[in-house]
Parts: structure tokens; C-alpha cells; sequence
């Protein structure tokens, strides 16, 4: 009898044993299980930033102007004002502004502000369509391009640039809040919006080759890229008139403009040495003419 006790009392820490290593392995396909949906999760948050992050890049690099908000030196209060605006060859927003003028009396005595850019329609309905503000500091612009990126995007800046009361600025954005139509919310990083071109300075040096070459050889291909991107008829008439100019080129994509609306062109994918962009603009020519024909 005593072994029979001996035998169930075995019998019975087996059981015991098999129900914890159950219990663990259960728990532990759990974990695996919570791990793999984390892990999805912060996929799609890295994707939905990266594709928000694409939208706020084509807004800021489109755009003409922005409403910039600086803090009013005397009283603290938020100041907006309409100014001109280009991008760096990372997007950074530049912005060509005179000594006598209030906002840069502003930032002069603090760097902090914010850039509205506006992409909505005219009409009741503004509220449904895309903007985004970028929050950050003004400094004085450094880079070796962005005088002529600003010059390409607004020549006529040319007459009145080197007067000794204006600088070019640009914007160091920390972060941005980009509204896409209801329930299209959400809040960027700096490493969301701004792009990395430490691989790409093959690109940035050649670009004013580029525009050249493009515009004086090629202005026929700059307006069938501009037009099939607009989704209009694809055709000659823009080229032939002498209005599309291609006005700027980077790793993502390429800039056109008529003088009156802009255009931005993302290459099929991003791209770190001219060659690349020789190639990514015949497939967009190539991508054109198949429309045409």
C-alpha cells in the first residue's frame, strides 16, 4: 500500500510538472504572440509615418508660401505673416527675409516658429483637404545649394537678395503636425520629414547640371512629365510655349513649374548619384509618352 501511495504521489507531481511546462509554454506562445502584434503595430506606425511623411515633403517642396508664426518680442504673442518660401535639398524650408521686417525682428530675439503650408482648395470644403505645420528654429541658412535652390524657385529674389538688409534663413524643424481631411491626423518627427542625403551628394552637387541640361535639351520631356503628373492631356504645347521649367532635383524626385502652378515628381525611388537620376527621369518620360500614346 505504501508503494501505491509512493506511485500516486509520482503519478501526481508528473501531472503537476506537465500542467506548469503546459502553462509555460502557453505563456510563452502568448508573449511570442503579443511580440509579433507589437511588432506589426510599430510596422504600420513606421509605414503610415513614412507615407504621411512623403505627403508633408510634396506640400513643403510645392509650395510657394507659408504663414510663418514667430513670437512677438515685446509681448509673447503668436505674430503670422505671409512669406516666400524654397526648400534645402533635405526639404528644410528656406525663407529669403529683410532685417527691417517684424518677423525677423522676432526670431532674431527668438529662433521659435512655426510654418503653415496650405494645400487645401479655395471654397467651404478647405477644412477636408491637406496642410501641415512644421515646428522649429530659424537660423541662418548654411548649405553650399540653397541660395540657388531659392533663386531657382523664386528668380525675381534676384534683384533685391544681396541688398545688405536680407539673409537667407532656414528652418530646423523638430517636429510636424500634419492634417490630411477628417480623421487623417497625425504627428511627425523631424526624421519623418526631413530626408537623410548623406549618401547623396553626388545628387545635390550635380543638380544644377541637371536643371541645365534638362531645360535647355529636354523641355519637351519636362512638360510631358509635369503635364501626365497633373493628369491632364499629355502633350507639347507647354514645351513648345517655352513654360515648364524643371527648377529643382534631389534624391525623392524633381520640381517643375509653369510660373503659375508647381509640380512635384517623385522618382519611382530614391535615388544617391546623377546616373540614378539620368535613368529614374526616362522612366518618367517613358511613363508619359505611354499615356500619349
Amino acid at each position: 500500500m505504501a508503494n501505491d501511495e509512493k506511485l500516486g504521489d509520482e503519478k501526481t507531481g508528473d501531472a503537476k510538472a506537465g500542467q506548469a511546462k503546459a502553462g509555460q509554454a502557453k505563456a510563452g506562445h502568448e508573449r511570442a504572440g503579443h511580440e509579433r502584434a507589437g511588432h506589426e503595430r510599430a510596422g504600420h506606425e513606421r509605414a503610415g509615418h513614412e507615407k504621411a511623411g512623403d505627403l508633408v515633403r510634396r506640400l513643403v517642396r510645392s509650395a510657394w508660401k507659408g504663414t510663418l508664426a514667430s513670437v512677438e518680442r515685446n509681448s509673447g504673442h503668436p505674430y503670422a505673416s505671409l512669406v516666400a518660401t524654397a526648400t534645402a535639398a533635405d526639404g528644410s524650408p528656406l525663407l529669403l527675409l529683410s532685417g527691417l521686417a517684424e518677423h525677423t525682428k522676432n526670431i532674431a530675439a527668438d529662433a521659435r516658429a512655426s510654418l503653415l503650408f496650405d494645400g487645401t482648395a479655395a471654397g467651404r470644403a478647405a477644412l477636408t483637404g491637406e496642410r501641415v505645420t512644421l515646428v522649429g528654429r530659424i537660423v541662418e541658412a548654411t548649405g553650399e545649394s540653397d541660395r540657388a535652390r531659392y533663386l531657382s524657385r523664386h528668380p525675381d529674389a534676384a534683384q533685391f537678395i544681396d541688398f545688405g538688409d536680407f539673409k537667407l534663413y532656414a528652418m530646423l524643424v523638430d517636429w510636424a503636425h500634419m492634417v490630411a481631411g477628417f480623421g487623417r491626423i497625425v504627428r511627425l518627427d523631424r526624421a519623418d520629414v526631413i530626408l537623410s542625403i548623406a549618401d547623396a551628394a553626388d545628387v545635390v552637387a550635380g543638380e544644377p547640371g541637371v536643371l541645365e541640361h534638362m531645360n535647355r535639351d529636354h523641355s519637351d520631356a519636362v512638360a510631358l512629365i509635369a503635364t501626365a503628373e497633373l493628369g491632364g492631356p499629355v502633350g507639347s504645347e507647354a514645351a513648345a510655349e517655352g513654360r515648364w521649367q524643371m527648377i529643382g532635383c534631389d534624391p525623392e524626385g524633381v520640381d517643375i513649374t509653369d510660373g503659375a502652378r508647381s509640380v512635384r515628381v517623385r522618382f519611382p525611388q530614391r535615388v544617391s548619384s546623377i546616373e540614378q537620376v539620368r535613368k529614374s527621369l526616362i522612366v518618367l518620360v517613358d511613363a508619359a509618352r505611354a499615356r500619349q500614346a
